[in-house]
C-alpha cells in the first residue's frame, strides 16, 4: 500500500504542477495583453478586467503549486513511514491539506466554489485525494492486530 500512496502522490503532483504551468502561461498572457491595451489607449474597464484576469490565474497558478508541493512531500512522508513500521498520518494529513488549500485559493481567486471544487479535483486533486485516504487508513508494517470481540 505505501508505494501506491507514492505513485499517487507523485502522479498527482506532475498533474498539479502542469495546471500550475498552465496556469502561470494564463495569467502571463493577461497581463501582457492588459499592458498593451493600457499603451495602446483601451479603455479603463478593459484594461482593468484583463488585468484582475491576471490576478486570479496567478492565485489559482500558486495554489496548484502548493498542492504539487505539499502532494509530493506528503506522499513521500508516507511512503517513508510507512517503511519504518510508524503510522502514515502525517503524510496524509499533507496530502488532504494541498487540496484544500488549493481549492481555498481558487475560490479566493474569484472563481465559482463549485467550479473551482470540480475543477482542482479533475487536475490531480482526485489523485491525492485518495493517496491521503490510504496513507490514513494504513496499518503500518508490523503493527499489532486487535482480536475481534466477541
Amino acid at each position: 500500500m505505501r508505494v501506491a500512496i507514492l505513485i499517487l502522490g507523485i502522479l498527482g503532483s506532475l498533474v498539479a504542477f502542469g495546471s500550475a504551468a498552465c496556469a502561470t502561461i494564463c495569467a502571463a498572457s493577461a497581463s501582457g495583453l492588459s499592458d498593451m491595451a493600457a499603451e495602446s489607449g483601451g479603455s479603463g474597464e478593459g484594461v482593468s478586467e484583463l488585468s484582475s484576469a491576471a490576478g486570479s490565474a496567478m492565485m489559482t497558478a500558486v495554489g496548484f503549486g502548493l498542492q504539487g508541493l505539499l502532494g509530493l512531500i506528503g506522499g513521500i512522508m508516507a511512503f517513508s513511514k510507512l517503511g519504518k513500521g510508524a503510522d502514515a498520518k502525517v503524510g496524509g494529513i499533507m496530502l488532504l491539506a494541498g487540496v484544500l488549500i488549493a481549492i481555498i485559493l481558487g475560490i479566493v481567486a474569484g472563481g465559482d466554489a463549485v467550479g473551482t471544487i470540480i475543477g482542482i479535483i479533475i487536475m490531480g486533486g482526485e489523485l491525492h485525494l485518495l493517496a491521503a485516504i490510504l496513507a490514513l487508513v494504513a496499518k503500518p508494517k508490523g503493527a499489532a492486530v486487535e482480536p475481534a470481540a466477541v
